[in-house]
């Protein structure tokens, strides 16, 4: 080992993956296919075939960060566009089933962009939720209007002790104030008796 090489030097390492399916030629002039999931690596050698294959995982990582793509048909059918590795697949989406449509060569701007050459389909916008990447969801409540509702909850539920559904009550109570904190849960007796 040379003097100035360091011992943090890389190495190139085999890592044997589970799961790839290996198909030999069946007879002359047929290549090598190497099969993982939906991944299919195709090459004259297995070598070759390893090679496209290891080709197509990291093609399937940059996909994962590609944000699909959705557009409204004329016929008021939603279209989403996903960024694979082996292309861009369509989806057909309505009120009775999903299926999909079409299988394309990738487009190099992306999705949204295939979904535009279309001129039946009217691009929707990307969700934009005004939240900076990696920036936690927002709480939907405070801490003081949950232990509000909880409080709240507590005492009504408390009155019906002697009933089975008491723990029913307190739920109900719980979400009933998280939505409305005016509101009545349960229904007053007085007020029971007067709506009925």
């Amino acid at each position: 080992m040379p003097a100035d090489a360091s011992a943090t030097d890389a190495k190139t390492v085999a890592v044997p993956l589970p799961g790839v399916a290996t198909q030999r030629p069946a007879r002359r002039g047929d290549g090598w296919r190497l099969r993982l999931a939906a991944l299919v690596g195709r090459g004259s050698t297995q070598a070759a075939a390893k090679r496209h294959l290891a080709e197509q995982i990291a093609l399937m990582a940059e996909t994962i960060a590609v944000e699909p793509a959705f557009a409204r048909d004329d016929d008021g059918a939603l279209i989403v566009a996903l960024d694979r590795p082996w292309g861009i697949e369509w989806y057909r989406v309505t009120d009775t089933h999903a299926r999909r449509i079409s299988t394309g060569d990738r487009h190099a701007e992306g999705p949204a962009a295939d979904l535009a050459r279309v001129d039946h389909y009217t691009l929707l916008p990307a969700y934009a939720s005004g939240r900076a990447d990696g920036a936690p969801r927002p709480p939907l409540f405070t801490m003081a209007e949950i232990e509000k509702a909880l409080s709240t909850a507590h005492d009504r539920a408390h009155a019906h002790t002697d009933d089975a559904a008491a723990l029913d009550i307190f739920r109900g109570a719980v979400k009933a104030l998280l939505t409305n904190p005016a509101s009545e849960y349960p229904i007053p007796d007085d007020k029971a008796t007067a709506e009925a």
